[in-house]
């Protein structure tokens, strides 16, 4: 199982701070960046198989030792970057499967829901970009996990 992970409106709010900025912020202001890695790595406790593929921008200006520091309850899980791609999210997400012959189950945990067929729209889980990981996306992340573990 593939957990294919944007960071910006996933991981964090679309608006969040950078840790040195939020230190000094007035109360009641968002979130600092990577504010729901804790979150996940939690939600993906009971399931050892999920490996994670980077999909977000991040990784074009940024090193993957640098991106798996940022999330680091998670780096053990990090397999590969999608590399930039394709014009969507989705492409990238396609495109990283078919380069790499990836043939078996995925989810994507995003922001982004542009450029999705309907027939893959149930592997997409969409995050709310002012709040990021919320608990509904979080609730619907736990489902579809379990529904792959347990077909139907």
């Amino acid at each position: 199982m593939v957990l294919m992970l944007d960071f910006d409106g996933v991981l964090h709010p679309l608006d969040a701070l950078d840790e040195r900025a939020w230190l000094g912020a007035a109360p009641g202001t968002t979130l600092p960046r990577f504010a729901h890695v804790p979150a996940l790595a939690e939600a993906l406790e009971p399931h050892a198989e999920v490996r994670i593929v980077i999909s977000s921008s991040w990784q074009i200006a940024h090193p993957l030792d640098e991106l798996k520091r940022r999330i680091a309850p998670l780096a053990a899980r990090v397999i590969a970057t999608t590399g930039d791609r394709g014009p969507t999210r989705y492409a990238s997400i396609r495109s990283w499967l078919d380069a790499s012959r990836y043939a078996g189950e995925w989810i994507a945990l995003d922001d982004d829901d542009r450029g999705w067929p309907r027939a893959e729209r149930h592997r997409l889980v969409w995050c709310d970009p002012e709040t990021g990981l919320d608990a509904e996306a979080l609730d619907e992340l736990r489902r579809r996990l379990e529904r792959c573990r347990n077909p139907r």
